[in-house]
């Protein structure tokens, strides 16, 4: 609470500041974070990053938007961090660029749209910490955090991941694909690949598996996370869920059998 409070004072001063100069009516603000925390709901611990398991709380982050002579609204629909940059390089007439993943929301923002498709997709990767898994499952087993790393004396003395595990590490990660009502979660198993799809709406906390209640779905959901784990192509709720019926996705060995 007292972060959130010391959070808030700052950004009073900054906008006071703003005003104060004459920019404030000249200025966009975006009020945003890199993460959200768990706190011990239903299949969480203590953290932040460890696992798409579980709801969305790790992963919901504040998105205010504030352009200046645009009438405030709510958008429902699922945005990411990766649409803020898009955004503003179109709020500020700037053009795109071809590096940037992401959509713009600007239509979100002049009202020119109410829904733009937009699907989650998501990795994260921890590393030092394995990770529990419901079921009965285990997820890929990972060398003690003193082997993986070393302290670089030439880098300020940071703890630094040592270059023959950043591929594997890569390989581990978990990740996610998220509509509006399904979240499909893929982690490197002891055992082989674990694929977990749930219905977010009916089960906020992710707590339940349905893959098997929703075949088609979880088919749909498990192919085009893979291709944008393997290709980067990413893919609008509508085109996962009404295109056609893709057949079902082998994973590649190297996510199955990681060389440490």
């Amino acid at each position: 609470d007292g972060c959130v409070s010391q959070f808030d004072d700052c950004v009073g001063r900054i906008l006071e500041r703003l005003e104060h100069n004459g920019q404030l009516e000249n200025t966009i603000v975006i009020v945003t974070s890199d993460h959200g925390e768990d706190l011990f709901e239903p299949g969480a611990t203590l953290c932040h990053g460890v696992s798409f398991n579980g709801g969305d709380q790790g992963n919901r982050v504040p998105a205010i938007v504030h352009v200046p002579g645009e009438e405030a609204k709510i958008v429902s629909k699922i945005v990411r961090n990766i649409d803020l940059a898009p955004t503003l390089l179109e709020l500020l007439d700037l053009g795109g660029h071809p590096q940037f993943e992401g959509q713009s929301l600007a239509p979100y923002v002049r009202g020119e749209q109410s829904d733009l498709g937009l699907a989650f997709y998501g990795e994260t990767s921890y590393p030092f910490y394995r990770r529990t898994l419901p079921d009965g499952f285990s997820s890929v087993d990972i060398p003690p955090f003193d082997k993986m790393t070393f302290v670089d004396k030439e880098n300020n003395f940071h703890i630094v991941l040592k270059d023959k595990y950043n591929e594997p590490v890569v390989l581990s990660k978990e990740r996610c694909l998220r509509t509006e009502r399904f979240k499909l979660v893929f982690t490197p198993g002891e055992d082989g690949p674990v694929h977990r799809l749930y219905d977010v709406v009916v089960d906020p906390h992710c707590q339940t598996d349905v893959q098997r209640e929703h075949p088609e779905m979880y088919l749909r959901l498990k192919w085009h996370l893979w291709q944008w784990i393997l290709h980067h192509r990413e893919a609008s709720i509508a085109q996962i869920e009404g295109g056609p019926l893709p057949e079902d996705f082998r994973v590649p060995d190297e996510y199955v059998n990681i060389e440490w």
